[in-house]
């Protein structure tokens, strides 16, 4: 099953416990760059396509192409960083019980975002 790139996102913040929000921002620095290019790269590997993938983190195709080299680079040198990367593979090739906080949290977004589609209808006259 496809995953989406938010839920992807979502399960890699929270095994690295990353703010989600640092990862849309312009910052560079360690752990928030490796942490996007994993998700770039876990993203593509999931069927989405390169553009997609780099416009969901507000960046072009050649970075998300960038990241997915710079991963795959990493997981022929570095052994413990293949480990993880292979678990995360792992998680999202096979299905799996998501937590109920997760489904808690997902509800609290849905239905904000319910509300604010509900008052922009209620403020269209017709």
């Amino acid at each position: 099953m496809k995953r989406s790139i938010e839920h992807i996102e979502k399960m890699v913040c929270q095994h690295e416990g990353i703010n989600p929000e640092k990862l849309h921002s312009r910052d560079r620095s360690e752990p928030y760059n490796t942490v996007r290019q994993m998700i770039m790269t876990l993203a593509f590997e999931q069927g989405h396509n390169i553009t997609l993938t780099g416009s969901y983190f507000g960046r072009d195709h050649s970075t998300a192409i960038a990241a997915r080299k710079s991963i795959y680079n990493r997981l022929d040198t570095e052994n413990a960083f293949r480990a993880k990367f292979d678990s995360y593979r792992e998680l999202f090739g096979k299905k799996q019980c998501l937590p109920v906080e997760y489904f808690k949290e997902e509800i609290l977004r849905l239905r904000a975002d319910i509300g604010e589609l509900q008052k922009q209808l209620n403020s269209i006259e017709i």
